[in-house]
C-alpha cells in the first residue's frame, strides 16, 4: 500500500520546506500560482489535512500550508502555543517565503489570523 501524496490541480507533488522562524523549525507545502493563501490546519491535524483541497486551490493560489508548531514534521518546543505566538511564527514563514501580503483559510485561521491585524483594528 503506498502513501497518499499532496498533488496539485496537475498531479504534481507539492514542495516540502522547511524554515527556521520565530526560534522554531516550521515544515511547510507550497504549490500553485496567484495570490498567496495560507492554510492553517486544526487541533491536532497537520498539513496533509489539505491534501483532497490543495489541487483545487492550486490554479488560483500559490498555496502555502504548514504544519503549526508542535505538529507534524515541525519542531515541538517547551512552550509557545498561545495564538499570539503561533501568529508570529506564520507572519514571519509567509514573510521569509516573500509573501507580504496574503490571504487565511483555516480551522483555527481566526484567532491566529487575528493577531496579524494592525492594532487597532475596524471591522464594518
Amino acid at each position: 500500500m503506498s502513501a497518499v501524496q499532496i498533488t496539485d490541480h496537475q498531479g504534481n507533488r507539492v514542495s516540502h520546506g522547511r524554515v527556521l522562524v520565530n526560534g522554531v523549525r516550521l515544515h511547510y507545502v507550497t504549490a500553485g500560482s496567484g495570490t498567496p493563501l495560507l492554510l492553517l490546519h486544526g487541533m491536532p491535524k497537520t498539513s496533509f489535512y489539505w491534501y483532497r483541497i490543495i489541487p483545487l486551490l492550486t490554479p488560483h493560489f500559490t498555496i502555502v500550508a504548514p504544519d503549526i508548531r508542535g505538529f507534524g514534521d515541525s519542531a515541538k518546543p517547551d512552550g509557545g502555543y498561545d495564538m499570539k505566538t503561533i501568529a508570529e511564527d506564520l507572519a514571519q514563514l509567509m514573510s521569509a517565503l516573500g509573501h507580504d501580503t496574503f490571504s487565511v483559510a483555516g480551522q483555527i485561521g481566526v484567532p491566529p489570523s487575528l493577531t496579524l491585524l494592525p492594532d487597532p483594528i475596524v471591522i464594518e
